[in-house]
């Protein structure tokens, strides 16, 4: 904490300059409103990142576990927003994401641990043209998930580019990728296509004997292939192709990610470790299809769109099923597998009309999703009690054939429509107010507005003030749903305020917000079940940005401050949660980004990035039936910083770039966790160590 409070007051004392990051005030997006306007005049708080600038920072692809932690309140490695913390935050279905504009989702996000997906995105820096991101919520606009933010990768669409990555990860890891970029336009003709092929090794990271799964009863640990080092390698590609002719369009994207059994969070500390093979057991495979046409009568645009999206998820795993659980002395491996695979028809009809004063947004939704894949093979289960240890195996090889998420051909029906309008009530004021309202058949009954309200004032050139009231909305997943009836959808009503100051050189962006969820899904903290956590959650946020530009070098600086609180309630099981904090929630996350020498050929970027510490589970009154053995609380999952130096050598040849830097120049191993974790379990999940990097891109 006092290496943070240093870099904080040397955040503000320093004078510093211009960088390509205080360009978001002369940006425009098209995020907040359907609509390309300045980012400062859109409801909600609105960030662009380019991704000139990620790289600056030493991302090379948004699948580093790190990927997203520049952006306010972004905990990237459990794709959580504003502080709502691993299991809270969903893993990612708190978030709608977004690929050009065009929606990306599974329904076995946030699943169980047999079901759990990796929320992979394959896709290179140098592929990236920007990506918008909505802090907050956007219901309105943009349907369920839009909880906690909207997030927008957009893909260059006017260069010719070659890029090609070589990292190393030390004791002999190392990785590799590549990207191209190849864009064609004649007459009203626009080709463009995006490939990326990408292979690493991970890092070496070493789990002793305690970090694995542990006998509560009776203190013993399976150390499986343990003590000893974690597979966490990754491969894999994408291929994005767009092409318009006059106003019709046609897109094919496919992504796909291979990972070994520790990466992208598929081992928890309560598994058996996994042997350092790096056997790419698990395969995420996205594909998106689809068309759409813009029809211009006069100042009204009527567009229509289709597609077919899918996603399949395959995993050949093992498990080490260890001689302290059996009566022999070597220990077998029992073997799991599943393959899901799910696939979503959507339509819609935007419409957008402007007159002088008012700009209408609105459009029909309809979509079907079904699981047209799901099965799992074990060849071990689990038969007997845990304490005393019996005299006879407690595994045993037995054949089981079982469902992932949900029966297969499990159908859900969606449909919505929305309206919105931007009102420059006057010179100065714009009001933007509107609403969608949804509706789910199938395996989930639920319907429900999500209204919103903004107001954006310029009170003068230098000082910009807003504010809004938004509701958003999800409704479980299959993966939630699978086998516990009853789930509801949670709601969210958020309230934020924001100022924006820019005079010269200077740009202070404040936001103050409360966000109250109703039904939160969630799990519970002892068993891993879903559920609705009763009355409301609530978090309070402050999210400062500051950036200063000059002329040699510049400074950004962000920081956000969050406040959580889960209602008092029993489990279950027989004993009382305390009200208290969100688990794995951070209150505090920060970003101080300095570039030097910037408006040389060879600007020089330190970014150092800071996030608090996370209870690992609520804390709880223990009772007398059976859990006086249970501690009330498992610790905190310890403070994370790093530092990342890039330096970039510009025009190296004519129209050839080279980078080179080194991420978590600290050399510490970053760890984290994805769901609570029970005594006597208290080592935490590695997630990233060091890298020496290097990036050359050639433009023609």
């Amino acid at each position: 904490m006092n290496k943070f409070a240093i870099t904080c007051v040397l955040a503000v004392c320093v004078t510093a300059s211009a960088n390509e990051l205080s360009k978001i005030l002369e940006e425009t997006t098209q995020i907040a409103t359907k609509t390309r306007i300045n980012a400062d005049y859109v409801p909600g708080t609105v960030n662009i990142i380019r991704g000139e600038e990620l790289k600056a920072l030493g991302i090379l692809n948004l699948n580093q576990p790190n990927a997203l932690d520049m952006i306010v309140g972004m905990d990237s490695s459990v794709n959580a927003l504003r502080g709502s913390g691993a299991v809270y935050g969903g893993q990612g279905v708190k978030i709608k994401w977004l690929l050009n504009g065009r929606a990306l989702s599974s329904q076995i996000w946030s699943g169980s641990t047999f079901g759990r997906g990796i929320i992979s995105f394959p896709v290179a820096v140098d592929q990236i043209e920007r990506i918008e991101i909505i802090r907050g919520p956007d219901s309105a606009v943009y349907g369920d998930n839009a909880i906690f933010g909207v997030i927008n990768i957009i893909t260059k669409a006017d260069s010719n580019e070659l890029s090609a990555n070589y990292g190393y990860q030390g004791d002999g890891k190392s990785s590799t990728s590549a990207s191209a970029d190849f864009n064609y336009k004649q007459d009203a003709l626009e080709l463009s296509s995006s490939f990326l092929i990408f292979d690493t090794e991970g890092y070496n990271f070493y789990i002793g004997e305690n970090g694995n799964f542990a006998n509560s009863m009776t203190g013993n640990h399976a150390p499986g292939y343990g003590p000893g080092n974690l597979p966490n390698g990754s491969k894999g590609y994408n291929f994005l192709f767009d092409s318009r002719y006059n106003s019709f369009e046609v897109w094919l994207n496919r992504l796909e990610t291979k990972s070994a059994q520790g990466a992208f969070g598929n081992w928890y500390p309560t598994d058996m470790l996994p042997k350092d093979d790096n056997k790419m057991v698990r395969k995420e495979v996205y594909t998106q299809v689809g068309a759409q046409k813009e029809f211009k009568f006069g100042d009204f645009y009527l567009t229509p769109k289709i597609g077919i999206d899918t996603m399949e998820s395959k995993l050949d795993d093992y498990l080490r099923v260890s001689a302290n659980y059996m009566n022999n002395a070597t220990g077998i491996d029992g073997i799991r597998r599943f393959i899901y695979k799910e696939e979503r028809k959507h339509a819609t009809l935007d419409a957008d009309y402007k007159t002088d004063d008012h700009h209408f947004v609105g459009g029909l939704f309809i979509q079907s999703t079904k699981n047209i894949k799901d099965s799992r093979y074990e060849n071990f289960s689990y038969v007997g009690p845990w304490s005393p240890p019996p005299a006879v195996n407690i595994w045993k090889i037995d054949n089981v054939y079982s469902n992932v998420v949900a029966p297969q051909n499990t159908y859900r029906g969606q449909k919505a429509f929305y309206i919105q309008d931007s009102w420059d009530f006057t010179d100065k004021a714009t009001i933007t107010y509107g609403a969608r309202y949804d509706t789910f058949s199938g395996d989930v009954k639920s319907m429900g507005w999500s209204p919103r309200l903004a107001i954006v004032y310029r009170l003068n050139e230098g000082n910009i003030l807003k504010t809004q009231y938004a509701r958003a909305f999800r409704p479980p997943t299959f993966a939630e749903t699978s086998g516990i009836p009853g789930i509801k959808s949670e709601t969210v009503d958020t309230v934020e305020a924001s100022h924006i100051y820019r005079q010269d050189k200077t740009v202070l962006k404040t936001t103050v917000f409360e966000s109250r969820i109703y039904d939160m899904i969630t799990m519970d903290d002892y068993s891993y079940e879903t559920l609705n956590l009763p009355k409301c959650g609530i978090i309070q946020g402050v999210e400062l940005e500051y950036k200063y530009s000059a002329d040699s070098f510049s400074l950004g600086f962000n920081s956000a401050l969050y406040k959580t609180r889960a209602e008092e309630r029993m489990s279950p099981y027989g004993f009382k949660y305390k009200a208290g904090s969100f688990p794995l929630a951070p209150t505090l996350m920060s970003n101080i980004i300095l570039t030097v020498n910037q408006s040389t050929k060879y600007p020089t970027t330190f970014w150092y990035h800071y996030i608090s510490g996370k209870e690992r589970k609520s804390e709880y009154t223990a009772t007398p039936i059976n859990y006086g053995f249970m501690k009330q609380s498992n610790g905190d999952v310890a403070p994370q910083d790093y530092l990342n130096i890039t330096q970039q050598f510009k025009g190296v040849v004519k129209n050839l770039d080279l980078s080179v830097g080194v991420q978590n120049v600290f050399g510490k191993t970053l760890k984290t966790l994805y769901m609570p974790l029970n005594q006597p379990n208290n080592q935490d999940i590695p997630y990233m160590g060091q890298m020496f990097w290097m990036n050359l891109s050639y433009k023609f």
